[in-house]
């Protein structure tokens, strides 16, 4: 059984995610012609709900476009970049339950063989509950001795490659070159008081300091539990959640999500995407989550707007790719990846100038102030427990599961 491949090239549906099924409309930003064939499993309980077998269960493949450039140029890196983003944010999309692995495919009438014509090896989602061993592995289990109230062994020492603090300096400063997938758990493993050394030589490292130190203290848990032990807390405190006392009332959740388009859309107008920016800025808001999305013009829009952000500008260097990396993986959410990497991507962005407010101007509403990206409206919106998801021309703003803290 091979491993889910972030540079897959095609894409495995069946049952309702298929064409025509229920679920499909999730998969629309996906371009291009499905193919019907079939899969190796065994059906359950509806079509969705398969698990190993050697049954042919309908499936249907999707190809991907790539560029027909080298592999070792700018464009083809770029590219091999945001394919592995979309893998990541499919695995959002697609749930907790479901688990990424790769299988073949046969096309509808083929030989049922490896080496058929046609056979393709893709990316799937499968039910988890049927492929608990795709989970990833849990951390180990203290030995019997300290169940039972002993003393356990002591903590093995690291090896130099299992230490992702060490790996990122040495990668930052060009000692060595690391595959930038490696870091995702870098920010989740690395203790508050060692970002300062970590990151604080990085170009305007300044800012990214501020917001990586901020987002830890808005999430750290305030709770202490006497029979929990210093690494379960440590281990709790580093995953961040939306937390019950950073709640806001909907109203300002659907205030926040208008902030957050009006800066996407001022952005892209300013680089002279207007039809993007107008679909943005059509968006009628309303409150709840839609249960079939459709993506059109103005979720195109979002894309743009992350293509510009992430993507557009002069080369960068590697480390910066094992950064935003490690950003994304603090929570696998692109809304703090971006926040967080704001002015590492986009250092010469215009900053909003102080100025008087006293003013008759001012006081009218008149002053027309110079448009900015920051960013804060989407990460208060996030802190806050709240999300929108585009559905045609209407932004749909709902609130997700707080956690206790």
């Amino acid at each position: 059984m091979s491993e889910a491949n972030n540079r897959a090239l095609a894409l495995i549906v069946y049952g309702s995610y298929a064409p025509g099924g229920e679920n499909h409309a999730r998969l629309a930003f996906f371009a291009g012609e499905w193919r019907k064939g079939v899969v190796l499993g065994k059906r359950h309980t509806s079509d969705d709900d398969i698990g190993p077998g050697e049954d042919l269960i309908e499936a249907w493949l999707l190809e991907l476009p790539h560029p027909k450039v080298d592999d070792k140029s700018p464009e083809y890196q770029a590219w091999a970049r945001r394919l592995c983003d979309l893998w990541k944010g499919l695995d959002n999309v697609m749930g907790a339950n479901r688990v990424r692995d790769s299988r073949h495919w046969w096309p509808e009438g083929s030989d049922m063989a490896i080496g058929a014509a046609g056979v393709k090896v893709a990316n799937i989602y499968l039910p988890l509950k049927h492929f608990a061993d795709l989970a990833e592995e849990p951390q180990s289990k203290p030995s019997e001795e300290a169940d039972a109230g002993g003393v356990s062994s002591p903590e093995p020492v690291r090896d130099e490659e299992d230490d992702l603090e060490t790996l990122w300096r040495q990668t930052y400063t060009g000692e060595k070159e690391n595959d930038y997938g490696r870091f995702i758990a870098l920010l989740r493993h690395a203790h508050p008081d060692h970002f300062d050394a970590l990151f604080g030589d990085l170009p305007d490292g300044g800012r990214f300091l501020e917001r990586l130190k901020r987002l830890f203290s808005d999430h750290r848990l305030s709770w202490h539990s006497a029979s929990s032990s210093d690494e379960e807390q440590a281990d709790a405190s580093s995953h961040v959640h939306p937390l019950a006392r950073n709640a806001r009332p909907l109203e300002v959740l659907v205030e926040l999500a208008r902030r957050d388009i009006a800066q996407r859309a001022a952005f892209l107008r300013a680089r002279g995407k207007t039809s993007h920016a107008e679909a943005l800025e059509n968006l009628t808001f309303v409150v709840g989550k839609p249960e079939h999305p459709e993506w059109e013009e103005a979720g195109d829009a979002l894309d743009a707007f992350a293509d510009e952000v992430r993507y557009s500008g002069p080369k960068r260097p590697g480390w910066h790719y094992c950064l935003k990396e490690a950003c994304h993986g603090v929570t696998t959410d692109y809304v703090l990846q971006d926040w967080l990497m704001l002015f590492l991507l986009q250092p010469d962005l215009p900053q909003p100038k102080p100025r008087p407010r006293g003013g008759l101007i001012s006081k009218l509403g008149l002053r027309r102030e110079a448009p900015t990206l920051d960013l804060e409206p989407a990460y208060s919106l996030w802190k806050a427990g709240g999300r929108y998801e585009i559905d045609g021309a209407t932004c749909c703003v709902y609130e997700v599961e707080r956690r206790e803290g």
